[in-house]
């Protein structure tokens, strides 16, 4: 059975998909197109795409350095215990950027994948943990996700991987200077994981989206019951474990969402950015090359 080489981790909305995209475009390289497998996230059964190692397994490649893009393992108990039990040689990306840049942005992701109730970042983000566990599981899946507060202290949960697999197994990288110096950055990726230094182009990261029929597509994406249970009956006519066919019809009905940061207050961004301000200090202290 073939193992994934090299896992990236998180964070969510910092690069990740850009990279893994980039990373996927070397000869030696091989990402499958399920999107975030999330497999090794076994204190979240709900959250995995895949049930069993050997259905996990059959997405990878023989003959080819295999990995894994799954944002939310960088914040999984079971993610480092588990993937360290499966490879203990595997390599660790970690994707960040300024956490109070990256939080209104995941907050229109979890709204765009209906996940999150609150349609206002203020309110999102000023949302009490007792309000966060009121929010049905069936919405959000996993109410850490929507802890936006825990989410962005990045500098425990980098020590976490750490611990486990060792500094020199564990890479971080900032999306401020993908974007300035991606050249750089993908040299210093590719030598991490010990491949061939070939010259590589940094793909377009994921753009905001919003839904045109909001009622609708949460319709379609969270059903109510028992609506619920028709979609999971044509998910397994369709072996639908892993991928969602539906994702097109999802595209389909969003467009473009432009100036989203714009709509969040200069009052939550101050508020978010000295709340962070301690933790990412660290980070850029630590991690910045």
């Amino acid at each position: 059975m073939k193992k994934v080489d090299f896992f990236l981790i998180g964070a969510p909305k910092c690069g990740t998909t850009a990279l893994a995209e980039t990373l996927n475009m070397h000869p030696d390289v091989f990402i499958p197109d399920v999107k975030e497998p999330h497999f090794f996230c076994s204190d979240w059964p709900k959250f995995q795409r895949y049930s069993t190692l050997d259905s996990y397994s059959s997405i990878f490649e023989v003959g080819k350095i295999n990995g894994d893009a799954s944002v939310w393992y960088l914040y999984s108990d079971a993610a480092p215990v588990d993937i360290y039990s499966y490879n203990p040689k595997a390599k660790i990306i970690i994707c960040l950027r300024e956490p109070h840049k990256m939080i209104p942005s995941l907050h229109n992701q979890l709204l765009f994948s209906a996940r999150e109730v609150e349609k206002e970042m203020k309110a999102a983000w000023c949302r009490s943990k007792s309000d966060l566990f009121k929010i049905s599981e069936k919405r959000c899946l996993v109410h850490k996700h929507l802890d936006y507060k825990d989410v962005g202290m990045f500098y425990k949960y980098i020590k976490i991987w750490e611990e486990k697999f060792g500094r020199d197994n564990v890479e971080v990288v900032f999306l401020d200077e993908m974007v300035v110096n991606p050249e750089s950055v993908i040299s210093r990726v590719l030598d991490f994981l010990s491949l061939e230094n070939v010259d590589l182009k940094l793909m377009k990261s994921n753009s905001a989206r919003e839904h045109r029929f909001y009622w609708l597509t949460t319709l379609l994406i969270r059903p109510p019951f028992p609506l619920n249970h028709v979609k999971i009956f044509f998910r397994k006519l369709f072996k639908d474990e892993g991928r969602s066919y539906l994702r097109g019809l999802y595209s389909f009905l969003s467009k473009e969402k432009k100036g989203y940061s714009d709509t969040v207050s200069d009052e939550v961004k101050n508020e978010m950015k000295s709340y962070f301000s301690k933790d990412w200090d660290m980070v850029n202290k630590e991690y910045r090359k």
